[in-house]
């Protein structure tokens, strides 16, 4: 199994983005790699909450299920992709995140542990994935900052 770490600091407050972590409409607005989109249908932000994400794009359909393990709010979100499916066939067990936050000169530094990969390949996909969708929330939550309102 592999794994990585990534760290970006999104320039906006802790209490800006902690929510776009942990709500659906806020989720469904930058959580989804480039080409995709995202469908919350359900996500219950408490300890042992369940959720499902639907990311789709021209080559097929990902559904995920799963459960937070842990939510501190403003501080920690550990979260457990208990299934990925996909419309070609793959199919991943226990995927798990740590995602830690914290205040930071800029704005708020989030930290991301991902981990249970099978191979190299896709950890390497995930992260780029990750990578994608935080450029979107950087520019989603200074959009909110210039505009001095939480959109």
């Amino acid at each position: 199994m592999t794994e990585f770490t990534m760290k970006r600091v999104i320039s906006a407050s802790l209490e800006k983005v902690f929510p776009y972590f942990i709500t659906p409409t806020k989720l469904e607005r930058w959580s989804a790699p480039d080409g995709m989109t995202l469908k919350v249908p359900f996500y219950e932000a408490k300890d042992g909450g369940k959720y499902r994400y639907e990311h789709s794009s021209t080559k097929g359909l990902y559904i995920c299920e799963g459960h937070i393990e842990k939510i501190v709010p403003n501080e920690r979100l550990s979260i457990v992709d208990d299934i990925i499916q996909s419309s070609d066939g793959l199919k991943l067990t226990n995927l798990s995140a740590d995602i830690s936050f914290r205040r930071s000169g800029l704005g708020t530094e989030v930290t991301i542990f991902q981990s249970g990969f099978p191979d190299q390949k896709m950890t390497e996909e995930c992260q780029s994935g990750w990578s994608q969708c935080l450029a979107k929330l950087e520019k989603l939550a200074g959009e909110t900052r210039l505009a001095g309102r939480e959109l």
